[in-house]
């Protein structure tokens, strides 16, 4: 599931967001109770979504977000922010936040916004990364996804292929796969792309 940094100076709000998340499966890996030391857990922890208050006393919001994205060009960054503070969003969205979060929090919206932002990367840009990762060569992550498109009489990259439409789908995919991949390359590799293609729609 994925790795979540909480950054906020009020233990309370973190503890509530801690709770939101948590009871939906996402990991907590990390928190901090200003912008320096935000700055600093992403580095050291790498999370897949940051939350970041947008006021905070020791260090602002804005900072830490410019210093994140500054860091790492493709963070993802939610802002935590309170009503009539829309100058700061703004400021915040043209820096680079993917959106934000309003206190006091509504567990539906905030779940809504981070399953949204956690689900834009493209399910093919995390499937080319896993199973080049994983030492499978281009030429078989080339064949993989021309056998999807077999399969689906889709690409692999289309709006349509969702995280939630891939664990829809996933067995008679797989089916597919199957039939097409052994002329292709060994059973092997075929295995590993096709675990590598269901643990994406399980997450």
């Amino acid at each position: 599931m994925s790795r979540i940094l909480i950054i906020d100076d009020a233990l309370m709000m973190r503890n509530i967001l801690k709770r939101i998340l948590l009871t939906e499966g996402y990991e907590i890996c990390g928190e901090a109770s200003n912008g320096v030391m935000g700055v600093r857990k992403y580095n050291e922890l790498k999370p897949d979504l940051v939350l970041c208050d947008i006021m905070m006393e020791d260090g602002d919001g804005i900072t830490c977000l410019k210093e994140i994205i500054k860091s790492d060009p493709d963070a993802k960054v939610v802002m935590c922010t309170s009503q009539g503070q829309d100058w700061f969003i703004k400021e915040a969205t043209e820096e680079g936040a993917l959106g934000y979060i309003t206190k006091p929090f509504e567990i539906a919206s905030v779940l809504e916004k981070i399953k949204g932002i956690l689900s834009s990367e493209k399910c093919k840009d995390i499937f080319e990364k896993r199973s080049s990762e994983a030492g499978l060569s281009q030429r078989e992550i080339l064949d993989f996804e021309a056998a999807f498109h077999v399969t689906t009489e889709m690409e692999m990259d289309a709006p349509e292929v969702t995280k939630a439409f891939i664990a829809k789908n996933m067995a008679s995919i797989e089916i597919g796969l199957r039939a097409f991949l052994p002329v292709k390359m060994s059973l092997n590799s075929m295995e590993k792309m096709i675990t590598i293609f269901r643990e994406i729609g399980l997450k």
